[in-house]
């Protein structure tokens, strides 16, 4: 049987939506799989009402994951959690706590190309979100779309 216990949907740094996600598991012929996204749980608010139990998953078995990102030492580290119940909780907490400085630093990031003399924007970074996330975690690859897209890089 195949498993994937990590992957991202576009919810964090991934391209494929957690529908995409699942079909593309589905033709691989995955059994079990983890939706791993960076300090975001929006791919398991996406699949509901159905939740893990979803008749679009059978015969495959979504356990539910996280991928939160922090620090230990003055490193940066990816920290992965498996099996929980998605929903408000202490880990909810902490992913709005991490969303926010994710997104601060986004902010910090443009505000620095700026200074360089790129003409980036946080609407343009934000443009390379999926429509109608609300206040997505943002990350690098966010802010590297966005040059690209712009033509600066």
């Amino acid at each position: 049987m195949l498993v994937d216990f990590h992957c991202h949907t576009f919810e964090s740094d991934g391209t494929l939506s957690p529908f995409e996600l699942t079909a593309a598991m589905k033709r691989r012929g995955v059994g079990i799989f983890s939706i791993t996204d960076h300090d975001t749980l929006g791919a398991y608010d996406a699949l509901r009402p159905g939740g893990t139990d979803d008749p679009q998953l059978a015969p495959m078995q979504l356990i539910a994951g996280i991928e939160i990102n922090t620090t230990y030492r003055g490193n940066e580290v990816h920290v992965l959690g498996y099996g929980f119940e998605p929903g408000p909780g202490p880990l909810q907490t902490l992913v709005e706590e991490n969303r926010v400085a994710r997104n601060e630093r986004a902010a910090k990031m443009v505000e620095q190309l700026q200074a360089a003399g790129y003409e980036i924007t946080m609407d343009r970074v934000l443009a390379e979100t999926p429509a109608g996330s609300g206040a997505p975690p943002l990350g690098r690859p966010h802010v590297a779309k966005a040059l690209v897209r712009m033509g600066a890089v």
